[in-house]
């Protein structure tokens, strides 16, 4: 088990120099180890919107992290280490050294490491530790005994256990708000820190990754969630094979669920397409605008394959369990009458070739995933908030910072750089 620190480059308030400090932090987890390098797997809101990654170990010597890619939805993300490349930036988790991202102002502080080696952090690592065994979470049960492992106010390598109070749990995913599912419940005592830290069954082995808490504080309630290790297994294969992960989408915007119920709508409307998309040239119509500047709404979304579709969750949830390239039968209510089209789904992570058209010439911008195209921003970056369900992380790394409203009751994320709050709920599909 690994900390990790979210670096972001600031000004210095005097000298105006550009100074590295830390934003946010959170745990991780060795998942592979080949001579000096290894991969590092930890949630994606703790890394977000860093400059620099650091990973510390018990002893104090820090890593460079490099990350290797992300699956915003699931909140995944994996990091690259090396030895031969210590962090350049001074580690906030030396031990007996008061450090920034410490909530307690010294006042608390973890005691001396029990393991004599590698115990001063000025000596380098010669070699990486064994990564945790992995179990399998489907196996698990409602009442089994886990243990959460992870740096829960700056307190480093702090266990808590609980059992398992749930399987096959369904939330929002704090950074899109898009379902996560499978997902696992524990009562085991988790707080801002946790964040990508392992649970761990009676046997030691992973069984998945701490992500979120419902919570009204901010802190432990005793309903926390992790995201099954075995949904996070091919995730994790995918980004070390090619750097991403494939999100299977039919080229569509849609509108955020709350505009739909307002309007009366009982299914998924559509925003706007892509252009040349699957949907587009299946000749789904989008909302759009007649010669008097009306809105003309487009068609709902109300069947994929046969399954009934009333809100932005179900179409993700059907999605999520399709690939790239699958047909679908997709059902869209037209005035009123519902017509069937079929379409090919394609990966909206995959890069394209994107080109600008400026005063006439074309500009190549280079290959880049597939935009919004047309979707709400997320919080801070325009736009209205949503007010959607969602359960926001609890180590807020560098997204967003924001709290639920004060009273609901709602969940509230609560790590070292804020909880992010799930954006509005729509989205592209």
């Amino acid at each position: 088990m690994v900390n990790i620190t979210n670096l972001a480059e600031t000004q210095d308030v005097f000298t105006r120099k550009p100074v590295t400090v830390p934003q946010g932090a959170g745990t991780g987890f060795l998942w592979h180890v080949e001579g000096g390098k290894g991969q590092v797997v930890t949630n994606f809101h703790v890394i977000k919107g860093a400059k620099d990654v650091q990973v510390t170990f018990e002893g104090g010597q820090a890593l460079e992290g490099h990350v290797l890619g992300f699956d915003e939805d699931r909140d995944v993300a994996v990091l690259e280490i090396d030895v031969a490349r210590p962090s350049k930036a001074d580690s906030p988790m030396v031990r007996g050294v008061q450090r920034p991202l410490d909530p307690t102002n010294g006042s608390v502080r973890p005691g001396p490491s029990r393991s004599g080696a590698h115990s001063d952090p000025s000596q380098p690592l010669a070699s990486l530790p064994e990564p945790l065994e992995r179990g399998r979470s489907e196996e698990l049960q409602v009442g089994q005994r886990v243990f959460a492992i992870g740096n829960p106010f700056g307190l480093d390598h702090t266990i808590t256990t609980g059992i398992v109070s749930g399987t096959g749990r369904q939330i929002a995913s704090g950074n899109t708000g898009r379902p996560i599912e499978g997902v696992i419940q524990t009562d085991a005592a988790i707080n801002p820190g946790n964040s990508g830290g392992p649970l761990l069954d009676s046997d030691g082995k992973v069984v998945g990754i701490n992500t979120a808490i419902y919570s009204a504080s901010g802190t432990n309630s005793g309903v926390s969630f992790a995201v099954p290790i075995d949904a996070v297994g091919s995730e994790v294969q995918e980004i070390l094979d090619k750097g991403r992960v494939s999100k299977p989408v039919m080229g569509i915007a849609l509108a955020p669920d709350a505009l739909a119920e307002e309007l009366g709508i009982k299914g998924v409307l559509v925003l706007s397409t892509l252009e040349n998309g699957p949907a587009a040239q299946a000749g789904i119509q989008a909302t759009s605008r007649d010669p008097r500047g009306r809105v003309v709404l487009g068609d709902t979304v109300v069947s994929l394959d046969g399954r009934s579709i009333e809100s932005s969750s179900d179409l993700f949830s059907l999605l999520n369990n399709r690939k790239v390239g699958d047909t679908v039968s997709v059902g869209v209510l037209r005035g009123d009458d519902v017509e069937t089209f079929s379409l090919d789904l394609i990966d909206a992570n995959k890069p394209r070739q994107v080109t600008l058209r400026l005063k006439g010439s074309d500009i190549d911008l280079g290959e880049m995933p597939l935009p919004g195209f047309g979707f709400p921003p997320p919080p801070g970056e325009g736009g209205e908030e949503g007010q959607g369900p969602g359960f926001a992380p609890f180590g807020g790394g560098g997204g967003a910072r924001g709290e639920a409203p004060r009273g609901s009751g709602g969940p509230r994320g609560g790590g070292g750089g804020g909880p992010a709050p799930p954006r509005p709920p729509g989205g592209a599909a």
